[in-house]
């Protein structure tokens, strides 16, 4: 430890629980908050043509080629930008920021009084909202900072179909004979969004590692659902953007056991530096829970 420090990395901040320019992970919450007041997005399309203009302002997509004629499942599975900065201009900025705040994102977490979330940051509420402001909300962009560890309150709540549990860091103890006894949550989940419509985001999730960005983070057995991001963070290294990639999931596919949330510093790309950790981690589970156990 004493290596560390005086180091310039890093090595002893717990990521876990520092706030982090987060990009399409977001996408979820714009998605729960469209399905809470309507759901437009359901029979929404976009063209998509690797940008969208918004108030004669241009908004690119990650694929600068563009994805064509995009629906909800189209938008969500393929991450794209046009698609999410359109249904999120027809919401509105404010039922955005409201469901972030339902998922507790404006909360600090605290696991012991010892440890402790970061402040996150979600946009300020203006009225009218600037076309730019709703633009780099819809894809997790702007002044948004969310900690892995709310990240992992989101895929938890999505994937528990809407309930949000308290978080804790014991899951049981040895009593003086030396036998495990699983620790008693007596505290009951909080509602958070409609079973509905955490029925329909996990759907998505699902399709996006059957078919969408999140391929590379399919697990060989038992299927997963996850959301892939490349977030921006303004930052410059070495003369180039720093990118962090980020893939955050559910696992398995149906009754999910596991929330994994894979964050990798600069690492450019969700679906290629982020994904196949979260697969890797998911086949390691199989082979402990199921293949083991047949």
């Amino acid at each position: 430890v004493a290596d560390y420090l005086d180091s310039q990395n890093g090595e002893l901040i717990n990521r876990c629980l520092s706030p982090y320019n987060l990009g399409s992970i977001f996408k979820i919450i714009v998605a729960a908050a469209d399905l809470e007041n309507g759901g437009q997005m359901i029979n929404q399309t976009t063209f998509c043509d690797g940008h969208i203009v918004l108030e004669g302002r241009s908004f690119a997509c990650h694929k600068k080629s563009g994805h064509g004629e995009v629906d909800f499942v189209g938008g969500f599975k393929n991450s794209c930008n046009p698609f999410f900065i359109q249904g999120a201009y027809n919401l509105g900025l404010s039922p955005i920021i409201d469901m972030a705040e339902r998922f507790g994102l404006n909360e600090k977490k605290m696991l012991t009084t010892d440890i402790v979330t970061g402040k996150n940051t979600l946009p300020k509420r203006l009225n009218p909202a600037p076309a730019a402001l709703v633009a780099n909300t819809a894809i997790g962009q702007g002044d948004i900072l969310i900690t892995p560890l709310d990240v992992a309150t989101i895929i938890n709540t999505v994937a528990n179909d809407g309930v949000q549990m308290p978080l804790s860091l014991i899951k049981g103890f040895l009593n003086n004979s030396g036998k495990y006894i699983e620790m008693e949550n007596e505290t009951e989940g909080k509602r958070v969004i409609s079973e509905g419509t955490a029925k329909e985001i996990q759907k998505l999730m699902i399709e996006t590692c059957q078919s969408g960005t999140g391929t590379t983070a399919r697990p060989f057995i038992g299927g997963a659902g996850g959301k892939t991001a490349s977030a921006e963070t303004g930052w410059l290294q070495d003369g180039e953007s720093v990118v962090h990639a980020w893939f955050a999931g559910f696992y398995p596919a149906d009754d999910p056991l596991y929330s994994i949330v894979v964050l990798v510093e600069n690492g450019k790309s969700g679906a290629t530096a982020a994904s196949p950790i979260f697969r890797d981690i998911a086949n390691a589970i199989a082979d402990i829970k199921f293949v083991d156990n047949g």
